[in-house]
Parts: C-alpha cells; sequence; structure tokens
C-alpha cells in the first residue's frame, strides 16, 4: 500500500461499558524501533495516522493488536490509567509502502 489509507477492524465480542475502550497498540517491526503507538478509541475501527507512514522507500510490516481495556483513574501526570478487561487479540500483520519522491526525468 502506497498511497492507501490504512484502517484497522475487529469485531466486538459484547458491547463496551461506559468506562471501557479499545486499547489498539501498533509497531513498525521493519524498523527495529521500539517506538509503539497505544491510542485508545471507543469504535471496533482505527484509522492509522499517516505519521507513522515509513520516511523510507521500502515496505514495512506492522503488527497491531487490540484489547478491551477499562479506565480505573488518572496518572499524575492526566493521562488514563487502565485495566485489562477480556484477553488480548492475537496479532496481525500488515505492509504498509514508505513515501517515495518521484524524479520526472529531465529531456
Amino acid at each position: 500500500m502506497s498511497n492507501d489509507i490504512v484502517t484497522l477492524q475487529w469485531a466486538a465480542v459484547s458491547e463496551l461499558r461506559e468506562n471501557e475502550s479499545y486499547l489498539v497498540s501498533i509497531l513498525d517491526i521493519t524498523s527495529g524501533s521500539s517506538r509503539e503507538l497505544i491510542v485508545s478509541v471507543r469504535d471496533t475501527k482505527y484509522v492509522v495516522p499517516e505519521t507513522l507512514r515509513p520516511r523510507d522507500d521500502l515496505p514495512h510490516i506492522f503488527r497491531w493488536s487490540v484489547v478491551t481495556v477499562a479506565q480505573i483513574g488518572v496518572n499524575e501526570d492526566g493521562s488514563p490509567r487502565y485495566r485489562e478487561s477480556g484477553p488480548r487479540s492475537q496479532p496481525s500483520y500488515f505492509s504498509w509502502l514508505g513515501s517515495t519522491s518521484v524524479t520526472t526525468p529531465q529531456p
């Protein structure tokens, strides 16, 4: 996928409670970086932000998973604190081609 939008989607096992959400984890395993995007959503889909697209011209493999979590409070910095309230999904994978710049040949 070069210029495509990547949308992750999963099936709900049951309806979320008021304090529950899905915690989506996405990791670029090709880059070798340990930087992982973790985001909380209430929908059963997530559009991967363009900022995660690789910056080189190689296809990257991303691993992602989702788990239902319940918010149990907030941390000192104001960020939500969660506990898992269900099993984590098996990892899934997608490939995303980095942004490439095309040079127009000179006549």
